[in-house]
């Protein structure tokens, strides 16, 4: 019943924002819109039904306050959710949901960032660009047992260019408008130009139909006058360490070792890393396995069991490290710390078995 509420509030809504259509062609409109929705509202349900959003509430509750915010005429419209993708992108569904990916939520560094993507995905919403992509969903759905996040979200996410820039300005006006630094559009800009940089063909796959990122950059600078407004750093912090150690798990799961070392790289201050995150970096060196790796791995092992020593992977982790240097009673240590805080639940058998054999070759020495 919500779901159709819902529908039947978004197909007024996309009516009343192109009111200039005229009689004659609002017929064929209306039903390409109904159309548009179902097929939109068919997508939704897949995503959810393989597991691809995350499952957050107070993080994803944090979004659709600032996208609440940012349209407030269209509240309880749009619909913001997490992907759990590490692509940097997000993209927009003609029925309202809105698609961040914990990949650009990781890269962001302040509200004010996260707002200029929402303002943007917004603005297509409301200048109906979504009407074109009926083919589009209809194609993704139709070959939904290959579906790949990461290549369609890009393919939803494909715009003309005229549509980025009519996106661009009006989601420029909702972010002054909304109490934010509209400088938070440019930074956020600049991370995809950084990120179009990093790629070794200097073309990220998700900006191929974008405009050029600099051309993009130039123009909304001058449309800025006014570069007062909240950036709201600290309220994005909190979150942002939850969304990257989201993301190194997500980048370890499919043995992206270096990814996760890349973005250690592109982060300012090592002191917002979480205890997971550190242990996440430490897996990532330890597995990748190049020359000064094993250093590295211990320090960030180490400094996850600095801000929380009840941690009993990094315990873990550790004792294999040591074990493999054939020092042993530091691996001992550590087993040893494992055991006692696991008491006697879920212990990894491995770790049962290694405490055993060090005992048996230290009793030999």
């Amino acid at each position: 019943m919500l779901s159709l509420l819902r529908s039947v509030m978004i197909i007024s809504f996309l009516i009343s924002i192109t009111s200039s259509v005229v009689a004659s062609e609002r017929f064929f409109f209306d039903n390409e819109t109904s159309r548009i929705l179902h097929l939109s509202n068919k997508l939704d349900e897949k995503i959810e039904n393989i597991s691809l959003i995350y499952k957050n509430d107070e993080a994803n509750h944090y979004l659709q306050q600032i996208m609440d915010k940012l349209f407030p005429e269209y509240a309880n419209l749009f619909r913001v959710r997490i992907l759990l993708s590490t692509d940097v992108n997000a993209f927009a569904l003609a029925n309202g949901s809105i698609y961040f990916t914990l990949g650009l939520l990781a890269k962001i560094d302040n509200e004010a960032q996260v707002a200029a993507v929402l303002a943007h995905e917004g603005a297509h919403c409301v200048l109906s660009h979504q009407l074109n992509q009926r083919r589009k969903t209809k194609d993704i759905l139709t070959n939904f047992e290959n579906f790949d996040a990461d290549k369609s979200l890009t393919y939803l996410s494909e715009y003309s260019i005229d549509s980025e820039y009519k996106a661009d300005e009006l989601g420029l006006k909702k972010l002054a408008i909304a109490g934010y630094n509209p400088t938070g559009v440019i930074s956020m800009l600049q991370i995809l130009a950084q990120e179009e940089l990093d790629d070794s063909n200097n073309e990220i796959e998700s900006f191929q139909t974008h405009p050029e990122t600099q051309k993009r950059i130039d123009k909304l600078t001058t449309l800025i006058n006014d570069k007062t407004g909240e950036h709201n750093k600290a309220s994005y912090q909190k979150y942002l360490a939850i969304f990257r150690t989201k993301v190194f798990e997500l980048y370890l799961s499919k043995y992206k070792f270096q990814s996760v070392l890349l973005s250690i790289e592109g982060m300012k201050e090592s002191s917002d890393h979480t205890y997971k995150t550190w242990f996440y970096i430490g897996e990532a060196y330890r597995q990748r396995d190049d020359l000064g790796d094993n250093k590295k791995a211990e320090s960030a092992y180490l400094n996850a069991l600095k801000i929380n020593p009840l941690y009993t992977f990094s315990y873990q982790a550790l004792g294999i490290l040591y074990l493999k240097r054939g020092e042993l009673n530091k691996a001992l240590n550590m087993f040893d710390q494992y055991l006692s805080l696991k008491s006697g639940k879920n212990i990894n058998p491995y770790i049962m078995l290694y405490h055993s054999e060090i005992k048996t070759k230290l009793a030999q020495q």
